[in-house]
Formats: structure tokens, C-alpha cells, sequence
């Protein structure tokens, strides 16, 4: 499972990118201050042992040994895959986006956890390895339910930015998927172990996380299209804040901007870093 979302994942990439050769440009170089560069590289860490493992792990000897680490390194890159997304996005002009760039990737990857372990529960298993997957998906669930009430108390800090997941079709989006989700953890931990109702639990888990998806970049489209969004943020220093740290040029020069402002009283001081200026 993990290979064939490896390959589809780059098949999609790739597709964004327009072209094969803009991927494997992008491997050479290791960046870690850039999220498409670390996305890039972790995407394809993740195919490289995931096909490993699947390749190798069943096979006499030192093979067989090569494909269980491969798929232990596997599982460690998973949740830095899971949250890449939210990560990138985050790193956008999106409103709402930009404002739960904190906690979006947690909650992706607790999302990720809860849905994993309900999807591999559908597939037929043994019991020692439903009791593995009962505490791997629990966790998932419980980190869900925590992370989604961050990502809401981030997303309220901005009325306007946080008001696409509360309304319209992102907001019905949103709270299906919080439906879906705690039902899926209630009947998980609730007493007794009958078939239909685990299948019932994984189904809802797992539609809850797919719903989330889709209400996340729904409501960040809304959000982008949405001027108060913007305007709410800047007034509150959020868009100073995102580029407070990047104020040097290339040279290791301040950037100034002594040139009027269009439409403000007053213009930047010579040698004045821009990001100062906006704050102010």
C-alpha cells in the first residue's frame, strides 16, 4: 500500500511539476529551509525503501533482513510524508492556509495515523496483529480529535480567515469529517469486538479523513478569494510576521525601500528593512 501511494504521490507531483525533469532537478539540491526541497527528497526516500521492502522483505537471509529495515525506514519517513502537504500549503499567500500553518501538519499526520490504521484493519489479519493495529489507530484518532480543535482555535484568531471552515460547502465538509471521526473512535473503544461494527468504525475513520482533505483546501480556496480574509491578517501583523525573518538580500544587505509607498502618507526610510516598515 505504502509503494503504490509512493508512485502515485510522484505521478502527481510530477504532474504539477509539468514535467519529470523538474523532479529530479529538484533533487539536487538538499535544502533543508525549503519544504518542496525536504517534501522532494522525503517522497522519494519513502518510494526508494518502500519498494525495497516490498521487494525484499520475504527473502531468505541478508535480502530478507535489507527488506525489514527498509521498511522500518519506511514507517519513519511516513509521518514527515503525511504532514508534507500541510506544510506546503502552509508556506503559501492562502489565508487560511498560512494562519493554522502550526498545527495543520500535526493534524495531518494524526489524520493520516487514524486512517492508516483503520484501512490496513479492513485487510484480513491475524490477532496479534489487530493488537498492534488497535493501539496505532486509537492513537491516531485521539491525536486527531486534539489537533483538529487546534487547527480551529488557530483558524479563529482571524474572524474572516477561520469562517470557511464554519460556513458554506468547506464548513459542511469540515464538520462531516468531525462527525465521521468521532463516531469512528466511539465505536472503536467501545465494548465488544463483532466484525460489523470494527468495519464501521474503520469506514467512518477513513471517510472523516478524506473529508478533511477536501475541506481544507475548499475552505483555503474560499478563504483566498475572500479580501477581508486578507486585509484582517495584515492589520494584525500576520503578513509582516511571515517574511520578518527574510528582510536580507542575497548579499547579506538589509532590503530597503525608500520609495513612496502608493497610497500611504509616508514612505520607508532609506536602509529601513521592508518587513519593519510593513509592521509598523
Amino acid at each position: 500500500m505504502a509503494t503504490v501511494g509512493d508512485m502515485v504521490s510522484a505521478g502527481l507531483l510530477i504532474h504539477d511539476l509539468g514535467r519529470p525533469s523538474r523532479f529530479l532537478n529538484m533533487l539536487r539540491v538538499f535544502r533543508p529551509t525549503s519544504p518542496m526541497s525536504m517534501g522532494s527528497w522525503v517522497l522519494a526516500g519513502s518510494g526508494a525503501v518502500n519498494t525495497a521492502a516490498f521487494v525484499l522483505r520475504r527473502m531468505p537471509g541478508a535480502l530478507g533482513v535489507m527488506g525489514r529495515t527498509a521498511g522500518v525506514m519506511g514507517a519513519v519517513l511516513g509521518l514527515p510524508l503525511a504532514g508534507y502537504t500541510a506544510v506546503l500549503v502552509s508556506n503559501t499567500a492562502v489565508p487560511l492556509w498560512q494562519q493554522v500553518g502550526r498545527t495543520l501538519p500535526l493534524f495531518f499526520m494524526a489524520s493520516a495515523t487514524a486512517s492508516a490504521g483503520s484501512l490496513l484493519s479492513l485487510f484480513p489479519h491475524t490477532d496479534a496483529e489487530e493488537r498492534v493495529l488497535r493501539r496505532f489507530r486509537v492513537a491516531g484518532k485521539v491525536a486527531e480529535v486534539f489537533t483538529r480543535e487546534a487547527v480551529e482555535l488557530e483558524a479563529r484568531q482571524v474572524v474572516e480567515v477561520g469562517k470557511p471552515l464554519r460556513t458554506g460547502a468547506s464548513g459542511a465538509l469540515w464538520a462531516l469529517s468531525r462527525a465521521c471521526s468521532l463516531a469512528g473512535l466511539v465505536m472503536d473503544v467501545l465494548p465488544g469486538r463483532a466484525r460489523w461494527k470494527q468495519v464501521t468504525a474503520d469506514v467512518l475513520t477513513t471517510v472523516g479523513a478524506v473529508a478533511a482533505r477536501y475541506a481544507v483546501i475548499q475552505a483555503g480556496k474560499t478563504s483566498a478569494r475572500n479580501p477581508q480574509a486578507t486585509f484582517q491578517g495584515q492589520r494584525q501583523g500576520l503578513g509582516a510576521a511571515q517574511v520578518e525573518g527574510n528582510t536580507e538580500a542575497s548579499d547579506g544587505k538589509p532590503l530597503s525601500f525608500p520609495l513612496p509607498v502608493l497610497g500611504q502618507g509616508s514612505a520607508p526610510r532609506a536602509g529601513m528593512p521592508y518587513a519593519r516598515f510593513m509592521a509598523t
